[in-house]
This record gives C-alpha cells, sequence and structure tokens, in this order.
C-alpha cells in the first residue's frame, strides 16, 4: 500500500509546482512570454501580445523581440559560401557535359556562370540588412532548436497552441530563396542571349 501511495504523492507533488510556476509567471509580469521563441513586439511606448518575431529580429530572455545586429562569424560566412558554390559547381558539369566539343562556346559559357552567380551574390546581399551593403547581420545560432522552431510552439493552457515560429537564424534561411531568386531571373535572361549570339538560333538551348 506505501510503495502505492508514493508514486501518487509524487506526480501530485508535480502537479502542484507546475501550477505554482504558472501562477508566479502570471504575477512576475505581464512581459514574460511562453515557450522559446515567443517575444513582445514594441513600437514607441506599446507592446504587442505574445507571439512571432518579425523578421530580422529574435525574442531576448522571453519578453521582447530585438533587432539582430550581430556579424556573421567566420564558419557562417563558410556556410553561405558552400551553399553558393553548389549551384555554380552543378552548372560548371552540366555546361562542360553539353559543351564540351565546342571550345569556344565552353569557355563564354563557364565565364557567363560565373558571372551569374557573382552578380546574384551581389544582389543578395545587398538585399538584406543593412541594406545596401556589402555586409550582413544575423541574429545568430545558439543551439540546435533554431533552426526547427516550429516544433517549439507553446501551449500555455494546455489546449490552444501560440504560434511563434520565425526566422530565428536569419538571414541563414532566407538568404538562399533569395539567391535563388536572383540567380534564376539571370540564367532564364541572359544565358539564352548568350547561346543565341554564339551559335545562331540552331542551338538555342
Amino acid at each position: 500500500m506505501l510503495a502505492l501511495t508514493r508514486p501518487r504523492g509524487l506526480l501530485i507533488g508535480i502537479f502542484n509546482l507546475a501550477i505554482l510556476c504558472l501562477l508566479w509567471d502570471q504575477a512576475a509580469g505581464q512581459d514574460v512570454c511562453p515557450g522559446r521563441y515567443c517575444g513582445r513586439a514594441s513600437s514607441e511606448n506599446t507592446t504587442s501580445d505574445c507571439g512571432s518575431c518579425t523578421r530580422g529580429s529574435r525574442v531576448v530572455n522571453h519578453t521582447l523581440c530585438v533587432s539582430c545586429v550581430s556579424p556573421l562569424s567566420p564558419y557562417q560566412w563558410l556556410y553561405l559560401l558552400f551553399m553558393v558554390f553548389i549551384p555554380l559547381a552543378f552548372n560548371i558539369f552540366r555546361i562542360h557535359y553539353h559543351h564540351a566539343k565546342d571550345r569556344i562556346n565552353l569557355v563564354a559559357l563557364h565565364v557567363s556562370n560565373v558571372l551569374e552567380v557573382l552578380v546574384a551574390t551581389i544582389l543578395t546581399v545587398l538585399s538584406f540588412q543593412p541594406q545596401g551593403e556589402v555586409n550582413l547581420q544575423t541574429c545568430g545560432v545558439d543551439r540546435i532548436a533554431d533552426w526547427y522552431p516550429i516544433f517549439y510552439n507553446p501551449s500555455p493552457d494546455f489546449f490552444n497552441t501560440l504560434h511563434c515560429t520565425s526566422e530565428v537564424v536569419y538571414p541563414l534561411y532566407s538568404i538562399f530563396f533569395v539567391f535563388a531568386a536572383y540567380y534564376l531571373l539571370l540564367v532564364v535572361t541572359a544565358r539564352p542571349v548568350l547561346i543565341f549570339k554564339l551559335n545562331g538560333s540552331k542551338n538555342f538551348d
């Protein structure tokens, strides 16, 4: 009988402790938000309700969303360069496979590929904060969970979910979608013109 009452008493104690923690958070003030990535956006003298932070900001101490102004680390720059190198290398092999016999076209297309990647990279960097500068600011990465905030949406009342998903690792996610858009735009506009100039309308690829 004693062995059965101990687990029951432990569960009751844990439940009471959880209730006390919730009451303590409510009594401590309305600024504290539940979950790991929920925060409040502030503007002048007002603050919003707890929710996801806007693009380019992340929550600090479960309270306010703060703009990201940290510079990229060397490892993050290498990560970005590696992701940019993937489409460059893919197109190098594709161009060499289809135009290996024609030396003039081969060199011209390789130069065009490098210029397309370079221009897309510069346009992408200029599009992010600080805009118009060849520099990037990041929110930083503190833990692996920062890459997957969608799995950490809290349920304060155990029923309703508070959706706080945002780009915590800004701009390490969105920057590649912007780069891909610029790169594809350059590929579909500049490269057909180059191929047409080199081969005429016969080999328009």
